[in-house]
């Protein structure tokens, strides 16, 4: 979770910017996913052997 935050923070302070860089938002957004997506996938594994 705190890489997700820190992540989303970066995207914050990229917005502010008058010209943000569009190209460094969609690759912050697309690491929080992949961090999400993988963070979701550990879930279900363990859940999965809980069972």
């Amino acid at each position: 979770m705190i890489k997700i935050q820190k992540k989303t923070l970066e995207v914050s302070k990229i917005i502010d910017i008058v010209n943000p860089d569009m190209k460094k938002l969609e690759k912050l957004n697309n690491e929080i996913y992949q961090i999400k997506d993988s963070h979701m996938i550990k879930i279900q594994q363990n859940m999965m052997k809980r069972n």
